[in-house]
């Protein structure tokens, strides 16, 4: 294996800053505010996609899961989704 070139070096540096540390801690406000207002503004008992899931940081799968019939983690980071689904255990 020789030199990454650069769009090697551009795609893993992008992969590597896609985890924002402690977000799921830190966005706690935020996270219940942007849940509540999907929650209010979507009919209860249809299905949901979150397209960019990721961690859901920003989601609180509980609450949603609560709303939603079904719910969707579309991402290209499979780890992530499974992540964002030990945090609602």
């Amino acid at each position: 294996m020789g030199k990454l070139s650069l769009n090697e070096d551009i795609y893993k540096i992008a992969i590597e800053n896609l985890e924002i540390k402690n977000a799921f801690e830190d966005w706690e406000k935020y996270r219940d505010e942007i849940t509540d207002f999907i929650i209010s503004n979507s009919n209860p008992g249809k299905t949901a996609a979150i397209f960019g899931a990721g961690k859901c940081n920003d989601l609180d799968l509980c609450k949603l899961s609560g709303h939603f019939e079904k719910i969707f983690l579309i991402d290209i980071d499979e780890k992530s989704m499974k992540d964002a689904l030990k945090n609602t255990i």
